[in-house]
């Protein structure tokens, strides 16, 4: 009858790098709940990601489950 008021997703509401889960030596960046690009370097991820939070004016990223500050 009633829809009941989402809880806020945060991991969604974010930038995050995780792990590809098939070919463990590549990383993913995800925004908002998005995926963006595919890096084979976590140093090359975290930059891209990074630029996208500046954009975005967010003031973490989340780096493999982990909320980092930039």
């Amino acid at each position: 009858m009633f829809d009941k008021p989402k809880k806020p997703n945060y991991i969604q509401d974010m930038i995050s790098i995780r792990k590809n889960p098939n070919f463990s030596n590549w990383f993913q960046v995800f925004a908002f709940g998005r995926f963006m690009d595919e890096f084979s370097k976590q140093a090359k991820a975290l930059r891209f990601a990074k630029e996208l939070a500046i954009q975005s004016k967010q003031s973490h990223i989340s780096v493999e489950g982990e909320a980092k500050e930039l």
